[in-house]
């Protein structure tokens, strides 16, 4: 009797972890599905329609990484920068694309957080130290840099 319960519970227990990994291939795969589209619609300029399908994304997944760092672009070309700090403070790593570290820089500067603004233009520059293609992003990262540095003085 002790035998066919302990399989009964064996079983049990694949089945519910098929279930769960079944569940996790769907929900990957509608992310996947949802940042496609995306891409799609921001490719067509319709940022909107983006933000919409991104933030479905983070309604699912709320620590999608590739999710955070496009709404945080969104936010700061859009001149957004607390909304595209909450973002961009959620990534748990330095950005896919660099820019983005440069953007939250000055985004930061722009709401007068010369203290957290300086860090993020040197990893920007550290990230990009061998890459040439930002080379003029990098000089006018360092010009921000010492510009930050007299206003953090000012205040």
């Amino acid at each position: 009797m002790g035998d066919k319960r302990q399989r009964e519970r064996k079983t049990a227990r694949r089945e519910r972890a098929k279930r769960a990994q079944r569940q996790r291939r769907l929900t990957a795969d509608q992310c996947t599905n949802l940042l496609w589209d995306a891409d799609a619609a921001w490719n067509q300029r319709d940022y909107e329609h983006a933000r919409r399908l991104l933030e479905k994304i983070l309604h699912i997944r709320p620590n999608h990484r590739t999710a955070h760092e496009r709404l945080a672009e969104l936010h700061f070309t859009a001149g957004r920068s607390e909304a595209g700090l909450t973002h961009y403070d959620r990534l748990s790593q330095p950005p896919e694309w660099p820019v983005l570290t440069y953007q939250a820089a000055v985004a930061n500067a722009r709401l007068a957080r010369f203290d957290r603004s300086r860090p993020l233009l040197d990893e920007f520059l550290k990230a990009t130290s061998r890459q040439p293609e930002f080379k003029p992003l990098r000089a006018s990262a360092r010009a921000l840099r010492q510009e930050w540095a007299r206003l953090a003085r000012q205040h």
